[in-house]
């Protein structure tokens, strides 16, 4: 099975798998938040790296590194929560996805793995790409085309 990790790739493999018709990633989002006593703060990461490699293996495409931090409001107050303001995560998105592109990526999904972001992550048209499908609350996806 050829790799499919864009951060495991050497700049000549991503080369080969882009002329190859690789044109298609897999951004997972998730946040570091607690879920409870008994999972780690990590879990929406987690989750949304996990889907989003089986994601990327049964389409094709390739699997960005996974944006650990989100939109974590009501349960900053926790210990171990980290957040970043709506308009951060948004700019940080629309960049990977802007830079992605230019290297000859076409379509991307954004696998959320935390119930909130979906305004934040609808920036596919400002990176050069169609928002195609908008998640739900609870994760979801965002389809870029």
């Amino acid at each position: 099975m050829a790799k499919l990790k864009w951060d495991e790739l050497t700049y000549s493999e991503l080369s080969s798998a882009l002329s190859r018709g690789v044109d298609s990633v897999v951004f997972p989002v998730g946040t570091v938040e607690p879920h409870g006593a008994h999972l780690p703060l990590g879990t929406d990461t987690i989750i949304a790296e996990v889907v989003g490699e089986l994601v990327a293996e049964r389409v094709g495409a390739l699997l960005l590194p996974a944006l650990p931090y989100g939109v974590t409001g009501s349960l900053h107050g926790y210990p171990g929560s980290v957040r970043v303001p709506p308009d951060v995560l948004e700019a940080l998105v629309l960049s990977v996805l802007e830079s992605v592109s230019s290297h000859g990526v076409r379509y991307a999904l954004l696998l959320n793995g935390h119930g909130g972001e979906h305004a934040e992550l609808g920036v596919c048209g400002e990176a050069g790409l169609v928002q195609v499908q908008a998640g739900h609350h609870g994760g979801g996806l965002v389809g870029c085309r």
